[in-house]
């Protein structure tokens, strides 16, 4: 148990946020504008027709 305190001390004293804690930059994933673009336009088209449908009945 004396070795975990130890190790928990050491992390902590590197690791630790203390006074000059700065938050990381947020990570962005890139945009594929073409795989977006298909995802818009196909469901702009199911919403349509669903509403058509839905209309219909």
């Amino acid at each position: 148990m004396h070795d975990i305190a130890a190790l928990l001390k050491a992390w902590t004293a590197d690791l630790g946020c203390g006074a000059t804690h700065t938050d990381p930059p947020a990570a962005v994933r890139a945009v594929d504008r073409a795989g977006w673009e298909r995802f818009v336009t196909t469901n702009v088209a199911r919403r349509r027709d669903a509403e058509i449908t839905h209309a219909a009945q």
